[in-house]
């Protein structure tokens, strides 16, 4: 689905990633995590996110590679909706 996709384009080239989180999350929380021990604290960090989505995207933390998070406000001070992606292509 075409709306499972966000582009990312930069002076230095453009992003293409899946979506695979959409949730309401605390305005300070796992989900504006930057740095892991290992790679299995990441890939663990992933299925809580995939955990929590409000959608179902059939990805798994096998499939992650480089990740965005983008966060927004949604009229309450103390919680934010957060959409998260993995990335697919990078041209």
């Amino acid at each position: 689905m075409a709306w499972r996709r966000i582009w990312i384009y930069t002076p230095d080239g453009d992003f293409l990633y899946r979506i695979f989180s959409v949730h309401s999350v605390d305005a300070v929380g796992d989900a504006y995590t930057i740095s892991f021990e290992d790679y299995g604290s990441y890939a663990e960090w992933f299925d809580k996110m995939t955990g929590e989505s409000e959608i179902d995207t059939e990805i798994t933390s096998s499939d992650i590679d480089r990740v965005v998070t983008l966060s927004t406000c949604n009229g309450n001070s103390a919680t934010r909706l957060v959409v998260q992606g993995v990335l697919m292509w990078q041209g």
